[in-house]
C-alpha cells in the first residue's frame, strides 16, 4: 500500500511539474502608473497587467523586470527580456517586433498658469521639462526656440512649473493625473492642457525569440482582442 501511495505521490508531483507554466521574462519602463514598484516590492501598474493577461493567455508566467526607459531596448536585445510593452522608437525597431497595439496613449502638454500653448509654433522661449529621454513628440520635431529639460521626477517638475521655473511639462496624459493627484497641487495652479499627438503603446517581443514564441503571444494578444478586453486595436 505504501509502495502505491508512493507510486501516485510521485506520479502527482511529475504532472504537476510537467504542467507548470514556462517562464517569460519582460522588461518594462519604470513609470507610474504604467510599472512602478508596490509597497510590497512586486511590480504593478497598467502595463503590468496588460503584459500579464498576454502572457498568460499564452500559458506563460511572466517574470516582470521594471528598468530605466533607456535598459528597455538593450534587455530585449541582449536576451534579457523577451518582451515589452513601449512607444517604437528607434532603438527598439532595431531589436523588437509589434505584435500589436495594446491601448493608444495621449502625450499632452501642461502650461504653467502664465502660459497658454496650445501648438509647437506657440513654444518659443519656453522651458519644457521631461522625463530623461522622453517626450519624443518634441524632441524629434526641429524645434524652434525652445530647450527641453530633464527633470530627477514628476513631483518635482510639477512643482517647478507651480513655481514657474518651468513653463510647460510634457508627459502622458495617464502619467500627468497620476503625479498631479500626488502633489495634490489643485488644477488653477495650473495652465491649459495641450495634446501633441496620440501614440500607440505596442506590445512588443524580440527579434531574438524563437518564431512559435512570438506566433504564441500573437495569438494569445488577437485572442484578448477578441473578447473585448483592455487590450485591444
Amino acid at each position: 500500500m505504501l509502495k502505491r501511495l508512493a507510486t501516485a505521490l510521485l506520479t502527482g508531483f511529475v504532472l504537476l511539474a510537467s504542467s507548470s507554466a514556462e517562464p517569460i521574462d519582460i522588461a518594462l519602463f519604470d513609470i507610474a502608473p504604467y510599472a512602478s514598484a508596490g509597497a510590497d516590492g512586486r511590480p504593478k501598474g497598467l502595463y503590468v497587467d496588460l503584459a500579464t493577461r498576454v502572457a498568460k493567455q499564452a500559458g506563460l508566467e511572466p517574470r516582470i523586470r521594471l528598468v530605466p526607459f533607456a535598459r528597455v531596448a538593450p534587455s530585449l536585445g541582449n536576451g534579457e527580456a523577451l518582451l515589452s510593452i513601449s512607444f517604437a522608437t528607434d532603438a527598439l525597431n532595431q531589436v523588437s517586433r509589434p505584435l500589436g497595439t495594446m491601448l493608444m496613449v495621449d502625450s499632452v502638454l501642461l502650461n504653467s498658469r502664465s502660459r497658454s500653448a496650445r501648438r509647437v509654433e506657440d513654444l518659443a522661449g519656453f522651458r519644457i521639462g521631461r522625463a530623461r529621454g522622453g517626450c519624443q513628440d518634441l524632441a524629434s520635431l526641429p524645434q524652434p526656440d525652445f530647450s527641453l529639460q530633464d527633470l530627477s521626477s514628476f513631483e518635482s517638475g510639477l512643482r517647478m512649473l507651480n513655481l514657474q521655473r518651468l513653463d510647460a511639462l510634457c508627459a502622458t496624459r495617464e502619467v500627468l493625473q497620476h503625479y498631479q493627484a500626488l502633489t495634490a497641487l489643485p488644477p488653477d495652479r495650473f495652465g491649459p492642457v495641450a495634446v501633441l499627438s496620440q501614440r500607440p503603446a505596442l506590445l512588443l517581443v524580440a527579434k531574438r525569440a524563437p518564431p512559435a514564441l512570438a506566433t504564441r503571444l500573437g495569438t494569445a494578444l488577437k485572442s484578448l482582442q477578441a473578447e473585448g478586453g483592455p487590450a485591444r486595436d
